[in-house]
């Protein structure tokens, strides 16, 4: 009872410094800057829909839910790369080292990138017409997290971002920071709740923040799991995430998944996936459809030392 009361205060407490943080910094209608940070870097969360933030407990929930990281009893390392649309390239990296009753200390770096992108220039009728010079845009961001388990069902995790974008010659710099919890109520049933991209505007563009609470359950220990997660950002309307995974004999899994955020037509929104583990490797693959836009593809690799 005291470990849920606990909990209680502290999500009451975040859900009101957030307020107060939409109250300083928001300035009515505007853009959104470092958009690149809400696309969903890892092959086994899209695969369920991106339904992650209750479940996660590996290298990786440096950028789901740091609290993740205080279950971790191993070294983690995990990459990603995800062939995205219009021909851009993402890349992801995390790595993740217990040092015992300290928590968990956690790097990672996010990469979003393009090839060479034709320059326009406005002629005489008004037109916007192809030049001979090209230019790349990067968007970057190093993630240094912490997590600690305090106790066997409750653990809270921190993460720092540092973010550049540059786009031709034009460059941009700024920082953000997570907070995330978990609380675990009993065997088959986890929780998590995180509040993300939290920090002061970008060449007066407001950051992506955003809220999540997730669940996850898992009525057949690993082998199966059914994830929900509830994300309400601060410039936009709430969505939802759902997802299922299940293990064949310990070695495979398939997924599947739908998030409500995904509007281009079709059948956008549906995510699907496959995993397979062998001793400390696995590897992931998703497969997110955009209806017309296109889709992606998106691969992880990652091993436990």
């Amino acid at each position: 009872m005291k470990t849920t009361r606990n909990l209680i205060t502290v999500v009451i407490s975040c859900i009101s410094l957030l307020t107060l943080y939409q109250h300083i910094y928001s300035k009515g209608a505007g853009s959104t800057a470092a958009q690149f940070l809400m696309v969903y870097p890892t092959a086994r969360a899209s695969g369920m829909g991106g339904a992650y933030v209750g479940d996660i407990e590996s290298s990786d929930s440096v950028y789901w839910n740091p609290a993740g990281l205080g279950y971790l009893a191993r070294t983690e390392i995990s990459v990603s790369h995800i062939i995205y649309l219009e021909g851009l390239n993402y890349n992801f990296i995390s790595y993740a080292e217990p040092m015992r009753k300290a928590g968990t200390f956690s790097i990672g770096g996010i990469a979003l990138y393009s090839g060479s992108i034709p320059q326009t220039k406005e002629d005489s009728l008004g037109r916007y017409v192809e030049t001979e010079q090209k230019f790349n845009t990067v968007e970057a961001a190093i993630l240094v997290g912490w997590g600690k388990q305090f106790s066997k069902r409750f653990a809270a995790g921190l993460c720092a971002k540092f973010i550049n974008q540059q786009i031709a010659q034009m460059n941009t710099s700024g920082f953000a920071g997570d907070f995330g919890i978990k609380y675990i109520p009993s065997d088959i049933i986890k929780t998590g709740f995180v509040i993300q991209n939290i920090g002061p505007e970008i060449k007066g563009n407001t950051l992506p923040t955003n809220i999540k609470a997730g669940i996850s359950l898992t009525p057949l220990g690993k082998m199966l799991n059914f994830n929900l997660d509830l994300n309400q950002p601060l410039a936009g309307k709430m969505s939802f995430a759902i997802g299922f995974e299940r293990w064949v004999g310990q070695i495979f899994a398939f997924r599947m998944g739908y998030n409500s955020a995904v509007e281009t037509g079709g059948l956008s929104g549906l995510q699907a996936g496959i995993g397979t583990k062998w001793r400390g490797l696995t590897f992931d693959y998703a497969f997110i459809p955009y209806g017309d836009i296109g889709f992606s593809h998106i691969f992880s690799l990652g091993f436990i030392f």
